[in-house]
């Protein structure tokens, strides 16, 4: 008679599968309150009749439509009884990555409180990529901030004043935030709370917390009705190529916290980013924890703001831990203790010997290297079956791509394991793999302390169900009790590890899959003992089916996946096209930053090569794919002389710049002919901070200005040696291409690439004065 238990095996392994979809599931956003909630409540639905507005069409900074949401913004306050302004400026990013500056519009409002302490600063962009609706990044910050002006405005004052600071030019640099440091309320903020948005579902996501954030986590603990945040984050968030409007804010030493976000990356910066597409249920999860901040912020002093860090986190859905970051030596001694007991124990119980345990802790670490490098190679392949994927688009299928590479990845993980237990125990394997991940735990420690409790905590509880099933008798009949402690001490490790996992396949996709890789295999190396208790009883003889199958299966989703893919009009393919007119040579070029044309812009390339926009631009460093274009006839920018004087052997050139076709952007190159030419030069008053740069024909100082007035003129001022010409290349860049010269239009299954050179027309004019 067989004696197997089946049923209890089969029970755990139904039990693993339910717990992990649990911690999956209950970081679910809340569900959306309908229009008519109660007045004081945020409501998504009343807060999604905003976003239908904002995101009515592509509104970037410069446009007609970015001038007619800034209105909407202002009328919307003002039916609030809101005192609004507008904040209109220049303003140069030189201290960010772009050496740019902008014409920026602020909208200001400000609700008065009824004492006369520090400010709530609540803020969210207000300007959209050029090729986007921006329904996810920033409608939904924007609807959320009157939303909440509303409900605030439905209650009592609050004790503090709150400030609605709707920025511009955010997605080109940070410009508005930065113009705003200069206003006189940026003096009296207390705290800022800042939204953001990367994508268009997912929960809302607290990332960014200011440094010396004691003070702050715990009011958030208090306030947030669904305070998913972790120390984590954050470590994981600054160590990216991304910045928000709260950067500025927190390099100026200002205290406050930085929301998004972040799932349906595909769908951002994209056209695709549509009222339609955004999840209401975000957009709640967003209003409802910016409105329990504010009401609980601005009831409160916030004189004294920062206090000594603390670590964070969600162990599971939204209860939330917090303790001093000076606890961390405690839990790593602890956790230390625990694992030294481990080792003893099962050396005791002859579970493992000293020799099976070195092979384990080596082996596990070839295992990690063996998948991870796989790993890589199988993307690679990926990535190559779909030859217009770009990886800063992310893929519409990430869920089932997600679910194929999990499959795969523990398809390769059971099997190294499988042959690896002919040379060792399962506890030999098992407890030098806990003996490498507590390693890493301590390097974490020493290096990123506010993420070292994400391993110390599932090796603690790990290694203290590993000791109870060790002294119950490990390799008895299975029974619940092993079982039992096994599970409970591998809890932890799931409700952390998973969903950690999970952050990073929404942030990565297939960018860099190798991460959340890394984490299940640290997950799946501390559930070994239960891993292999489930498949030795469901599979008795022969285990090795187990991954095999995976191993299939992952394949077989794979191939899908690639499959489904392919590009329709809910699934759109990205293209990449601009066009770039000389004026004055009457010569015109159509160019694309990518190299290979795609089924729709091929149409613009029957001659490309390869190389430099130097026929348009005085210095080139970029790539283009680049060919002869028709001629259009279209007024190029103009440079008129305001003033031109000599003073103590100097030169003083005023020039208004204008574009006459009402362009969004003017590019700006300055050429003179040695380096100390020319002194200075400034944009309405805002000094162009570059550097110049050695060029052919002398030395060259250049700037991106993006936005322009309503008059679409600016005023640039250049001091120069009294005896010194100057030339001046000038570029006004519009979106959109010439509507004449498109011979197929754009199908439904193609809209432009994000970014500053798609879908694009360039003109440009030389002048010497």
């Amino acid at each position: 008679m067989n004696n197997r238990p089946y049923l209890p095996a089969f029970f755990l392994l139904l039990s693993l599968v339910a717990l992990s979809c649990l911690s999956i599931y209950l970081l679910r956003p809340p569900q959306a309150l309908a229009a008519d909630a109660p007045a004081a409540d945020f409501s998504a639905a009343r807060a999604m009749r905003h976003v239908s507005v904002i995101a009515r069409e592509p509104h970037a900074i410069g446009t007609p439509a970015h001038e007619q949401v800034r209105k909407y913004l202002l009328a919307e306050l003002n039916k609030l009884n809101i005192p609004t302004q507008v904040q209109a400026t220049v303003v140069s990013n030189a201290a960010l990555r772009r050496s740019a500056m902008a014409y920026v519009q602020n909208v200001v409002g400000v609700i008065k409180g009824s004492g006369q302490g520090k400010a709530v600063l609540v803020m969210a962009h207000y300007d959209s990529q050029p090729n986007t609706f921006g329904a996810g990044d920033d409608g939904a910050g924007v609807a959320a901030l009157l939303e909440t002006a509303r409900a605030l405005r439905s209650g009592p004052p609050l004790r503090n004043d709150v400030i609605f600071l709707l920025t511009d030019g955010e997605e080109f640099g940070l410009f508005g935030a930065r113009a705003f440091l200069r206003h006189p309320l940026a003096k009296n903020i207390g705290v800022v709370i800042n939204l953001e948005g990367r994508g268009n579902s997912g929960p809302s996501l607290t990332f960014e917390i200011s440094p010396e954030n004691g003070w702050l986590v715990a009011q958030f603990s208090k306030a947030a009705p669904f305070p998913l945040a972790s120390s984590l984050m954050y470590e994981i968030y600054r160590r990216l190529p991304n910045d928000t409007d709260f950067s500025v804010f927190r390099q100026a030493g200002y205290s406050g916290l930085n929301s998004a976000f972040i799932d349906g990356y595909v769908h951002y910066h994209k056209l695709t980013d549509r009222p339609e597409n955004l999840n209401p249920n975000s957009l709640q999860h967003h209003g409802s924890n910016t409105l329990g901040l504010v009401r609980q912020l601005g009831n409160i002093s916030l004189q004294h703001t920062k206090a000594p860090d603390k670590i964070f986190f969600n162990p599971i859905g939204k209860w939330f831990i917090q303790y001093p970051a000076s606890y961390n030596i405690f839990w790593l001694l602890i956790t230390g203790c625990a694992v030294l007991a481990l080792l003893v124990i099962g050396k005791m119980e002859k579970a493992f010997s000293i020799w099976q345990l070195s092979k384990g802790f080596v082996f596990y670490i070839l295992m990690v290297i063996l998948v991870a490098g796989l790993f890589i190679i199988l993307n690679q392949g990926v990535v190559k079956a779909m030859p217009f994927h770009r990886f800063i688009n992310g893929v519409y299928g990430a869920d089932l791509f997600s679910l194929a590479y999990v499959l795969i990845a523990l398809g390769l993980f059971l099997l190294l394991s499988h042959l690896v237990l002919k040379f060792t125990s399962i506890w030999g394997l098992s407890a030098g793999t806990i003996l490498f991940i507590f390693a890493q735990g301590v390097a974490v420690y020493l290096t990123v302390p506010a993420a070292a409790y994400i391993l110390l905590f599932p090796v603690l509880f790990f290694c203290l169900g590993g000791i109870v099933v060790l002294l119950l008798g490990w390799g008895q009949p299975f029974d619940f009790k092993n079982a039992g402690a096994l599970l409970l001490g591998f809890l932890p490790a799931l409700f952390l590890l998973v969903p950690l996992a999970l952050l990073t396949l929404v942030s990565f996709a297939l960018q860099l899959p190798i991460v959340p890789i890394l984490v299940l295999l640290l997950l799946w190396g501390l559930g070994l003992p239960l891993l292999h208790t489930i498949i030795a009883h469901l599979f008795p003889g022969s285990t090795a089916i187990v991954p095999l199958l995976l191993l299939f299966s992952g394949g077989l989703l794979t191939g899908w996946a690639i499959y489904a893919e392919k590009y329709n009009e809910k699934q759109p393919m990205h293209s990449e096209v601009g066009y770039y007119l000389d004026a004055d040579k009457e010569k015109a070029f159509w160019a694309s930053g990518y190299t290979t044309p795609d089924y729709w812009n091929k149409q613009f390339f029957s001659q490309p090569k390869l190389g430099p926009l130097t026929e348009i631009f005085p210095v080139g460093t970029q790539t283009f794919l680049k060919n002869p274009a028709p001629v259009i006839q279209a007024p190029g920018p103009i440079a008129e002389v305001i003033l031109d004087t000599i003073y103590r052997g100097h030169r003083t050139l005023k020039l208004q710049l204008r574009s006459v076709r009402q362009a969004a952007h003017l590019q700006i190159f300055l050429l003179t002919r040695n380096e100390t030419a020319m002194i200075g030069a400034s944009i309405n008053g805002e000094k162009i901070n570059n550097p110049k740069k050695p060029v052919a024909g002398g030395y060259l100082l250049s700037t991106m200005l993006f936005g322009l007035p309503s008059s679409k003129q600016l005023e640039l001022k250049v001091q120069l040696q009294q005896t010194e010409s100057l030339r001046l290349f000038l570029y006004d860049r519009s979106i959109g291409l010439p509507d004449a010269l498109i011979k197929i239009k754009r199908p439904a299954d193609v809209i432009p690439e994000q970014g500053l050179n798609s879908n694009i027309t360039v003109i440009k004019k030389s002048y010497v004065f």
